[in-house]
């Protein structure tokens, strides 16, 4: 698509590092300038690797093939000292589901690219064998990874350091990718997974082994004093968030899983490893380490180590807390992602009887048996006997597997899901719905936990729903029009517009995930929004950009992403939860039933869309609002194949 220039290359030079590093294995490497135009309609971040996907791929791309491309872009604000700005977004054409497949890690790793001298990453084409890339400032080479072939992203990492320096961060796959497990990702500086992007696996086809970067050159600030302003308010802002004091124990919304809560103690403390310097790694539980040092699982030693994925983990399969962290371990070195989709399929089928221990090679894929469990996840692994059935995805697998395995599938748009639909809120249906890469809402409404109704931390405080809902109104970043239509008027803390605060959050997360901020800074209502990320983008870039261009970028990016899924053959039908949940209720313990209705998720579907300026029939992005988001050309592209009207 034609990019609208913007403001001449120079105006850059804050704040971007000014270039993009294009790789074509085996040998070759390019250095472009940093477009302008880019950058003033897409950021950095997601929104450069959306653009470049779309740009450099479509339906004729096999996934993993060396036509694909891997995208790694660090935030705009990603290493300029901006608070939580340390994130980076990795993206690809999944191998897992043939759409956008992308994902975002923290650590210093992104950080590091751009203190090199670099906005963005695109990896091309293929090596004949094993290779790793050296970033090194200005120092770019493709060496021999021979001896690294094999080895799981742990020992990769330490051999890296090892040779290069304790200063290099380290992206690499494990064996998953290798094998090209379709659900492999990238794994940094040990701890940190580009979750349910899928790009291990492509990487491994590539035979990209690992990436190492080291920079020295950090980004420029236009207006210091400004920015460092805008640093202390939103620093401040993060401090005043009363509901920290449950989180701090036992990490992020750990609170809602008290039956872990006793044994996550016994085990959890304050680690030093770095995540970046964020101010709500203290406070949201991202600094948390556990180290087992006793018993079957004594040695492993996991970061962010918080309860709520890891009592998912541990209620899904119904095996320890102290076997959860172990999985967790297992997941990085191996380079997986940390999803229980194929496994909890797996389960499920043998629990139905549809697979049998004949089918699993001898394994019992029962409920809590701990030693099965994770040598199915080394099969996947290394594609062996069913592991190779498991290692294609619930939803490949289910096609090989037959017998009727299809209807247990928990997958939207190919991707597993994890919650229930049944007991979810309206916004985290949407959002999981209408989720650009699948069945997930990471890149929607997670962090909403706080609203509708009244948290938790406010119930503990004595507030009533009077003063949570004052209090909720006066500290929200939003615009007053959203804020109005979202909760009305007068405001209630009940029974809110679900697809306007849908929309809301899924172009927000567009923005701070181009900006790269940290996800829990911009989807709870502890940290900060569009206002706050306005006042440290124009600040550090040196040009203004208002609130409302910056949600506007975001609802580009989306819409982008979007059209990517439509390119491939989505539409509105892609946009359903599984048929069974539809007609099968949900009976929760106390006898509760829950049911879900499909004639409600289409009146949401369409007042989404409706909002959207999507084509209420198939779920395609109207012409009219493509050409308000400047997306025109990808318009006339598709009404000229057919797929708009």
């Amino acid at each position: 698509m034609n990019l609208k220039r913007g403001a001449e290359v120079r105006d850059l030079y804050f704040g971007y590092s000014g270039k993009i590093l294009h790789v074509s294995l085996p040998n070759k490497v390019v250095r472009e300038e940093l477009d302008s135009g880019l950058a003033h309609q897409f950021l950095g971040g997601l929104g450069f690797n959306a653009k470049i996907l779309c740009d450099e791929t479509g339906p004729g791309t096999d996934p993993l093939g060396p036509d694909n491309v891997v995208i790694v872009s660090p935030g705009a604000l990603s290493g300029t000292g901006a608070p939580t700005a340390c994130r980076t977004e990795v993206t690809t054409k999944s191998p897992l589901t043939g759409i956008v497949g992308t994902g975002n890690v923290g650590g210093v790793w992104g950080p590091e690219l751009k203190h090199a001298g670099y906005d963005a990453l695109v990896i091309r084409d293929s090596s004949p064998k094993p290779a790793y890339l050296l970033v090194d400032d200005d120092r770019v080479e493709i060496k021999d990874a021979s001896d690294l072939w094999g080895r799981d992203s742990w020992e990769t990492a330490d051999i890296l350091k090892k040779e290069l320096g304790q200063d290099f961060s380290v992206m690499a796959i494990g064996q998953a990718g290798e094998n090209q497990v379709r659900f492999a990702t990238v794994i940094v500086d040990y701890q940190h997974a580009a979750g349910r992007c899928a790009a291990g696996a492509v990487l491994g086809a590539k035979k990209l082994k690992a990436i190492a970067v080291r920079g020295t050159k950090k980004p420029a600030v236009k207006w210091p004093e400004r920015f460092e302003a805008a640093v202390l308010k939103v620093n401040e802002r993060i401090r005043s968030y009363p509901g920290w004091k449950i989180r701090e124990k036992t990490g992020s919304i750990g609170a809602v899983a008290p039956e872990y809560a006793a044994v996550a103690e016994q085990y959890l403390f304050k680690g030093s490893e770095s995540f970046c310097p964020c101010p709500m790694g203290p406070y949201y539980g991202c600094t948390l380490t556990t180290e087992i040092k006793t018993g079957k699982y004594a040695g492993t030693r996991v970061t962010a180590a918080g309860l709520s994925l890891f009592s998912g983990m541990a209620k899904a399969l119904g095996v320890s807390l102290q076997a959860a962290w172990k999985l967790k371990e297992l997941h990085n070195r191996l380079g997986l992602d940390y999803w229980r989709g194929p496994l909890s399929f797996a389960m499920e089928l043998y629990r139905e009887q549809i697979i049998t221990q004949q089918d699993t090679d001898g394994l019992e894929l029962t409920e809590g048996n701990e030693p099965a469990i994770m040598e199915m996840l080394k099969r996947i692994t290394y594609r062996k006997g069913f592991g190779a059935v498991l290692a294609e995805g619930s939803a490949r697998a289910s096609k090989i597997i037959g017998k009727g395995s299809e209807r247990f599938l928990r997958t939207i748009k190919g991707m597993e899901f994890s919650e229930d639909p049944r007991i979810l809120k309206l916004e985290h249906q949407l959002s999981y719905l209408t989720n650009p890469r699948g069945g997930d809402d990471l890149k929607g409404t997670h962090g909403l936990g706080d609203f509708p109704g009244l948290p938790k931390w406010a119930q503990d405080m004595d507030w009533s729903e009077t003063h949570y809902l004052e209090w909720l109104l006066a500290r929200l970043d939003m615009f007053e029009d959203v804020r109005n239509a979202v909760f009305g008027v007068p405001p209630k803390l009940n029974d809110l517009n679900g697809p306007m605060l849908t929309k809301w959050f899924n172009d927000l997360t567009c923005v701070y995930n181009s900006l790269g901020f940290c996800m829990f800074a911009g989807t709870t209502v502890e940290a900060f929004g569009p206002t706050h990320y306005s006042e440290l983008f124009s600040a550090c870039m040196g040009w203004e950009v208002t609130p409302q261009k910056l949600m506007l970028a975001g609802e580009r990016v989306f819409n982008l992403m979007r059209m990517y899924g439509v390119r491939e053959g989505l539409r509105r039908e892609h946009d359903h939860w599984p048929q069974r949940f539809y007609e099968t209720p949900l009976v929760r313990e106390g006898g509760e039933v829950r049911t879900l209705s499909r004639e409600r998720i289409d009146r949401m579907l369409d007042q989404y869309y409706e909002l959207r300026g999507w084509n209420v029939r198939t779920g395609i992005p109207g012409k009219e609002k493509l050409a308000e988001l400047q997306l025109d050309d990808l318009a006339d592209d598709l009404l000229d194949s057919g797929h708009v009207r």
